[in-house]
């Protein structure tokens, strides 16, 4: 609760509250016994914000409850809760031994990240590939987030492996080298023998275009030929005419 909101609503003076505020919190100035207030200050002199004890109590149950059910927590869940800086809260709440990962939105806890490692590593071992939105039950991650970390636990992976022999293709298939090599022999196998195929394809080609080619240049001779001997056969036919009609004149 904003004590400048608490100023304005019951016409106090700010300053007055902030210093009543604070007493109560400490105590009620009768030795030692429980605060009047029991909660904590925070935002400053400037904009003092009152917490009580009992509604952090909630927000940690609540944020507990997120993460033992779904294994992340996304920063817009915990700035409904009022948790202004997601980060600094759960780095300050999370365990110092908690290896999970940090996204731009949403944090992914152990058991996720352990989840996609050991995938992995089992990918690794018996040099296959992986496509970890499909094969894996993850979280409903955006895209980019989700690319994201699989590069930070193939990052993870490699490193505690000391062996580089992971590589993510179209952001969700991981691939060892291994079968990457494995491809590239299949695939160089293959396209010789298709350039292979394709090369006596196109001689073939080159010899049927050849031989119409040939063809088409025999019959053209052959027809030329055929004029020749039709028109000399036509010159004679009319000279013998010429020569019968001159003599019987």
């Amino acid at each position: 609760t904003s004590l400048k909101s608490i100023s304005e609503r019951f016409n106090l003076d700010e300053k007055m509250v902030l210093i009543e505020t604070k007493r109560m919190i400490k105590g009620n100035g009768k030795g030692e016994e429980s605060p009047l207030l029991p909660g904590t200050l925070s935002g400053g002199q400037s904009r003092p914000i009152y917490t009580p004890f009992i509604y952090r109590e909630h927000q940690q149950s609540q944020v507990q409850s997120m993460w033992e059910k779904e294994g992340y927590i996304t920063f817009d869940r915990l700035r409904k809760l009022q948790i202004s800086n997601p980060k600094r809260y759960l780095a300050e709440k999370l365990p110092q031994n908690q290896q999970g990962i940090m996204l731009p939105s949403c944090y992914v806890g152990e058991a996720c990240v352990s989840q996609i490692t050991s995938a992995l590593r089992q990918c690794q071992e018996k040099k296959s590939y992986i496509n970890i939105e499909a094969q894996l039950h993850l979280p409903p991650f955006s895209p980019d987030e989700l690319s994201t970390l699989i590069t930070k636990c193939v990052e993870k992976v490699v490193v505690s492996s000391k062996a580089p022999d992971l590589r993510v293709v179209r952001d969700t298939y991981v691939m060892s080298e291994s079968y990457l090599d494995t491809l590239v022999v299949k695939m160089k196998k293959s396209v010789q023998e298709r350039a292979k195929e394709l090369h006596i394809a196109a001689m073939q080609q080159q010899k049927q275009q050849e031989a119409a080619e040939n063809a088409a240049a025999a019959a053209a001779m052959d027809t030329s030929n055929d004029h020749r001997e039709t028109a000399s056969g036509g010159s004679g036919s009319g000279g013998n005419k010429g020569s019968g009609r001159k003599g019987g004149g």
